[in-house]
């Protein structure tokens, strides 16, 4: 049997690379960091937790996804592929070869209509009357007949982006008295052998501005020039690259923020940066956008300034800037 299953895997794999396994590290937490009153002062205000409330104008919310619906979506019957390939048996096993022929005809087959607005209710978590008035508005519902999973999938997609837009507009933070993201976290970690691969580390020059002996970045690019500053410009007192775990709640999800840093040029600054390559909107995702907006309105209610930033220059000026205002 052994000599079987040897002869299989040398046609199964021939060919085929294995690739090495990427060299780790393990990080090494710094007690005299955790341990110090002004990083304990620091980490204390910007790990502020908040809660957030959402108020909206429901009537503007049905007339706006309403007509975008109305506009919008586009739906055609259902249609079959059909699709005949060859078949290629090779001594590894059966592939799929040239396709020969294709085609597409509409399906002939009666559509069953579902409960079209409880499912879209479970996606939005909108109620039944409110899902109701935007279809009935929308002047489309004729169009469920004709393809009902397309049009729950196109109107669902609809509200949920005005869902989103109306309730960022309405979207306001408050603090959650004595909760912190705790600062005993970072020993846990090391505690469960945290190791990163080796090619994503930065190793810290001066230790005693941060909490681990390596920085992980997530790019080499933008972060690896902007550690090296937080590494060495003598005004910065302190930095952290933010865990996975710390967190800022939004309607869209939880959003992790890049870096905490905490400056001393004649007074005291705790910052909250993230780095990204252009602080132009429109070069980044929606949802980003709508994230780091919230993210605005999180770091404000908790008195911490807030960013996002290309280079470590972006932080500098803003820091001047606030000087002179004070």
């Amino acid at each position: 049997m052994a000599q079987i299953t040897d002869r299989i895997n040398r046609y199964v794999f021939r060919d085929r690379i294995v690739k090495p396994s990427r060299p780790r590290q393990k990080l090494t937490v710094n007690d005299r960091v955790l341990d110090n009153q002004d990083f304990l002062d620091f980490w204390h205000r910007v790990a502020q937790r908040t809660r957030y409330v959402v108020e909206f104008d429901t009537d503007a919310l049905v007339r706006e996804a309403a007509l975008r619906i109305k506009l919008q979506l586009k739906v055609s019957p259902p249609k079959i592929t059909i699709q005949r390939s060859e078949l290629q048996q090779t001594r590894a096993g059966i592939r799929e070869g040239a396709s020969l022929y294709t085609d597409q005809i509409a399906s002939r087959q009666d559509l069953v209509i579902p409960d079209v607005i409880t499912m879209i209710q479970s996606e939005t978590d909108l109620t039944r009357a409110t899902v109701a008035r935007i279809l009935i508005d929308s002047e489309k519902a004729e169009a469920i007949r004709v393809n009902p999973q397309s049009f729950i999938t196109q109107a669902t997609a609809i509200i949920k982006e005005e869902l989103r837009r109306v309730m960022q507009g309405g979207l306001k933070y408050e603090r959650r008295e004595g909760d912190v993201w705790r600062v005993s976290r970072f020993r846990g970690e090391t505690a469960l052998e945290l190791d990163r691969p080796v090619d994503r580390l930065y190793p810290v020059q001066n230790k005693d501005r941060t909490v681990y002996d390596f920085v992980e970045l997530d790019s080499k690019g933008v972060e690896g020039a902007f550690v090296e500053t937080l590494d060495t410009d003598e005004r910065v007192r302190y930095y952290v690259k933010l865990p996975s775990w710390f967190t800022v709640d939004t309607p869209i999800g939880t959003y992790n923020p890049d870096w905490a840093i905490m400056m001393t040029d004649g007074q005291s600054f705790y910052l909250v940066r993230e780095t990204k390559g252009s602080l132009v909107e429109a070069d980044r995702r929606g949802r980003e956008n709508e994230k780091i907006d919230a993210a605005r309105k999180h770091f404000d209610a908790i008195d911490v300034d807030y960013d996002v930033a290309r280079s470590f220059s972006d932080v500098n000026s803003h820091v001047w800037q606030a000087k002179l205002a004070r």
